[in-house]
């Protein structure tokens, strides 16, 4: 803080900013080393001695012609211009991480594909936001990955943004039970969804179902670490011009000496953008400890 005197006669006295009769001196405070202006009446908060006790009184407070509104104050608060006046409030620390303009969900990665703009914006305070925007084509960027720590029954992605064209979806791991798993869209579990797939041969489909088949895990008779794995496109999935399409290619191993590779694909039958997904098992059985399932954005 500044801190100048000035005569008490610049301050007439009249209205609320005033010297009392007999002060010799006027106290006048500046905030963050700004100097004080000249005229200490419009520009800056001000403090009054009153000489028959020393004591210093609060006069009405004003910086720069707005009015300073100070609610309960903790350490390290700053004042802050709002557009009309001057608030208290805390101010950004340490550097945060976002990707096209959205904060990422973990604040320990940056986003970075090849061809990426990177834009450094100053917050002030020590503080500084990168963001990580554009890429080439093709480019993949992780939304989200879940790691099981116990068996579980269903896994949900949500708040899935629109900025990118596709999502890809890629699971490992093992069921307690059966091997196939389905998708729902957006909490729709009626029977809006259509699956057609193929493994070694062998075809199948199923229309107006609720849970589509449309990926593989190893199932529980699979030998001892055995794990199955899907790579699966959710094509368009933001746009509303027509239903989603969804194509998957899967691997694994049932018994010692049984092995397939199987293909799905299928329809939600909804023009929405798909901002939510759960995963499940088509028998109602549980993904096993370990299994891992990563959602990316794919521009």
């Amino acid at each position: 803080m500044n801190r100048e005197s000035y005569p008490a006669s610049l301050f007439p006295l009249c209205g609320d900013l005033s010297a009392e009769a007999g002060a010799t001196t006027v106290e006048v405070i500046g905030l963050q080393n700004i100097p004080i202006a000249p005229n200490p009446l419009t520009e800056w908060a001000v403090l009054t001695n009153r000489p028959s006790n020393g004591d210093l009184e609060w006069i009405t407070p004003v910086l720069n012609g707005g009015n300073i509104t100070i609610s309960t104050l903790i350490p390290g608060d700053v004042l802050v211009w709002n557009g009309s006046t001057w608030v208290n409030a805390t101010p950004p620390s340490g550097i945060l991480l976002e990707t096209s303009g959205v904060a990422n969900g973990s604040q320990s990665e940056l986003n970075l594909v090849a061809g990426s703009n990177i834009t450094l914006t100053d917050n002030g305070f020590g503080s500084v936001t990168i963001d990580a925007t554009g890429g080439g084509g093709g480019a993949f960027v992780k939304i989200s990955e879940t790691i099981l720590g116990s068996d579980t029954a269903t896994v949900s992605f949500s708040a899935i943004a629109g900025t990118y064209r596709n999502l890809k979806l890629v699971i490992t791991g093992r069921s307690s039970s059966g091997s196939d798993f389905y998708l729902q869209f957006n909490g729709d579990n009626g029977s809006n969804y259509d699956d057609y797939y193929s493994y070694n041969g062998g075809t199948g489909s199923g229309y107006a179902t609720n849970l589509p088949h449309w990926g593989s895990v190893a199932p529980n008779a699979a030998p001892t670490h055995q794990a199955g794995s899907t790579d699966l496109m959710i094509f368009d999935y933001a746009r509303t011009a027509w239903y989603k399409n969804i194509l998957s290619i899967a691997a694994r191993k049932d018994l010692a000496t049984t092995g397939y590779i199987l293909e799905f694909g299928g329809t939600w039958n909804s023009t929405a953008a798909i901002t939510a997904i759960v995963v499940g098992l088509c028998d109602g059985s549980n993904f096993k400890t370990g299994t891992v399932l990563t959602l990316y954005g794919i521009n």
